[in-house]
C-alpha cells in the first residue's frame, strides 16, 4: 500500500523580506510576547501571531504605525526594509 505523503504548514519564516518577519524579529529582541505587542497597540488580541504565523508581506497602514509605535520601530522600515529601522526614543 502506498503511503500517503501529507505537506502539513509548518511556521516558514524563510523569506525574511516580510512584515511578518521584521516584527517577530523586533518582538523578540525586545523579550515581549504577541499579546504583550497586541496590548500595547491597541489591537485586538491575536493580530500579532497572525501577522507573524502568515509571514505577512503587507499590512495595512494604521495597523503597521501602530505595531511600529509599540515596538519603537520606524513603521516606513516594518512595512518596506528600508530606511532607519528604530525611531528615536
Amino acid at each position: 500500500m502506498a503511503e500517503k505523503k501529507h505537506k502539513s504548514k509548518q511556521h516558514d519564516l524563510r523569506d525574511h523580506n516580510t512584515v511578518g518577519h521584521r516584527l517577530r524579529q523586533r518582538r523578540l529582541e525586545l523579550e515581549m510576547t504577541a499579546f504583550e505587542v497586541d496590548d500595547r497597540s491597541g489591537k485586538p488580541r491575536g493580530s500579532v501571531s497572525t501577522i507573524e504565523w502568515r509571514n505577512c508581506k503587507m499590512v495595512q497602514l494604521h495597523t503597521a504605525k501602530r505595531l511600529a509605535a509599540a515596538l519603537k520601530l520606524n513603521f516606513i522600515w516594518l512595512l518596506t526594509g528600508e530606511g532607519d529601522r528604530l525611531i528615536d526614543e
